[in-house]
């Protein structure tokens, strides 16, 4: 899909993207996502060649923690706090030489509190070659 098709408030969300310097370029794939709690993503990374330098992830609606595991050595894992309405950038090694992942439970520790997750939304935002 081009930019063009998207609505009007997702190309609002694509051009400031690139205008605030988070991606080189455009983006012209979007990728949304909803995840109920007890519900996660494998750990993988997006290098494949058809998806180009950066990727961003907008969390909305709850928030859990994203592991970043390096492709490397998967001993090493990386905790990362999504709160709703943050924005992580994934690009250069942390895109190609780390794997990210969320864990599929119900509940998340972060900084020694418990928290119970919700319907959480997520948009990706890629650029396809």
């Amino acid at each position: 899909m081009e930019v063009s098709e998207f609505p009007e408030w997702l190309e609002r969300l694509c051009l400031m993207l690139q205008n605030d310097g988070y991606m080189p370029k455009i983006a012209n794939q979007v990728l949304i996502s909803e995840y109920e709690p007890g519900q996660g993503i494998g750990d993988h990374t997006d290098k494949e060649a058809c998806f180009k330098d950066t990727i961003c992830i907008l969390s909305l609606s709850s928030s859990c923690v994203m592991n970043l595991t390096r492709t490397s050595d998967t001993t090493q894992k990386i905790p990362i706090w999504l709160a709703p309405g943050s924005l992580t950038v994934l690009s250069a090694d942390a895109k190609n030489k780390w794997m990210h992942g969320i864990p599929a439970r119900k509940t998340d520790v972060w900084e020694d509190r418990k928290y119970a997750r919700q319907r959480r939304i997520s948009l990706s935002f890629r650029r396809l070659i």
